[in-house]
Formats: C-alpha cells, sequence, structure tokens
C-alpha cells in the first residue's frame, strides 16, 4: 500500500502539469454537479411558488377546437357545475379582444367578464390578480378595472373614462403588473356588462376547486356533465 502511494506522489512530481489540469478537471466537474443541482431546485421552487400564485387548484374549460376559444357555454352550465362535489365556485368567463382608447392614446387589450359576486376569489385565489387601486366592478355597471400595461399606455386611473368598442366606461380599479403581457392587459368588467358587449353565450368556463377535494376526481366529474 505505501509502495502505491510513494508510485503516485513521484508521477504527480513527474508530471505536474497533467496532474494539475485532471484534479482542475475533477474540482469544475463536480462545481458544475453542485450548480446544477442548484439550478434544479430553483427552477422546481419556482414553479410551485407560480402553481400557489395561479392556482394548482384551478380548472379551465374552453369552448370548441383549436387555438380559438368558441363561445358556446351559456350561464346556467356554471350553477349545474357547481353542484359537483368539490367544485367551490364556477363561472363562465367571457374573453374579447378589443380596443382601450383614452384621448389620443390607443391599447390592445383582452376583455373578461366575470359575475360580480364571483370576481375577488376568481381574480384573486383562482387566477392571482390582485388590485393596486379602487375595487372590482358592480354588476351590470359599465365599470372596468384595467390590469398595469393598459392603465399605462392609455395612462388612466381610477375615476378616469375610459372608450371601449364605442362605448364609454368608467375605471373604477387598476391591476398590479404580474409580469406576463397578455395578463396585464386585462380588462375586467362585470358579466352582465360584457353580455351587453359580446352575447349571452361564453368561451370558458372558470372552477376554483374545494380545499382538500382531489383534482383530477373532479376533472372527471366536470367531463361527465
Amino acid at each position: 500500500m505505501e509502495a502505491y502511494l510513494l508510485l503516485s506522489l513521484r508521477n504527480i512530481r513527474r508530471r505536474k502539469l497533467r496532474s494539475y489540469l485532471t484534479i482542475l478537471g475533477v474540482i469544475i466537474g463536480m462545481s458544475s454537479v453542485v450548480a446544477l443541482i442548484s439550478v434544479s431546485s430553483g427552477i422546481q421552487r419556482a414553479v410551485e411558488e407560480q402553481f400557489s400564485r395561479f392556482g394548482a387548484d384551478k380548472i379551465t374549460v374552453v369552448g370548441g377546437k383549436g387555438m380559438a376559444p368558441v363561445p358556446m357555454f351559456e350561464k346556467d352550465i356554471a350553477e349545474e357545475l357547481e353542484h359537483i362535489e368539490g367544485v367551490e365556485v364556477a363561472t363562465p368567463l367571457g374573453f374579447l379582444v378589443v380596443m382601450v382608447e383614452k384621448g389620443n392614446k390607443v391599447e390592445r387589450g383582452y376583455l373578461s367578464g366575470v359575475e360580480a359576486k364571483k370576481m375577488e376569489k376568481i381574480m384573486e385565489e383562482a387566477q392571482g390578480f390582485s388590485l393596486r387601486a379602487g375595487r372590482y366592478p358592480k354588476k351590470g355597471k359599465k365599470e372596468v378595472v384595467l390590469g398595469a400595461v393598459i392603465a399605462r399606455g392609455v395612462e388612466a386611473d381610477v375615476g378616469d373614462r375610459v372608450e371601449i368598442g364605442g362605448q364609454r366606461y368608467r375605471v373604477v380599479g387598476v391591476l398590479n403588473e404580474v409580469g406576463n403581457n397578455m395578463d396585464d392587459r386585462s380588462i375586467i368588467t362585470s358579466l352582465e356588462t360584457y353580455t351587453e358587449v359580446a352575447g349571452n353565450k361564453y368561451p370558458m368556463l372558470m372552477l376554483k376547486v374545494s380545499p382538500g377535494a382531489e383534482l383530477e376526481e373532479v376533472k372527471e366529474e366536470v367531463k361527465r356533465v
């Protein structure tokens, strides 16, 4: 054993450059493995935080097939889905691409209609939005909440009036910035007001699963309706 150790030391002294490069390679390799594990752990934490924030307990049902949602759901279907065990809240969601104007400022946005009585639960608990200022729109009122990018782009704040599709709406709230361009271009109004613009069929349904309920089991029950 001692002879092997002495032989190894002699080889290290004789081939110093190769030995140093070998040691350096081992150090770099170990460092890379540690770094990859750290990055992987960081990504996992980030994904878990996003699910927590945007709601891993959320089910979205989209009408039609393909990329573009088709307006096909009526309000009654959401009321039926709320009777499923494990569904805490269900609501139809309107979705329409619109132009928002204020003075000579114009921005493209995404108008969403949500039932007024369920709006806070759906917007904040299920979708991860939060208000920077103001409140949510009331039932049937020509009121909107603007996403951060829209509000900044048209220079609108709580109390201002904006024009959408040729009609004027009062801004009653502004959302905190999410960091996602589509979300930050959201325009939220009550479902009743949305219906006046787009009709009484909706392209999406949003469900929030009750705490403790099994998400996959609820999904299967929803498919049977």
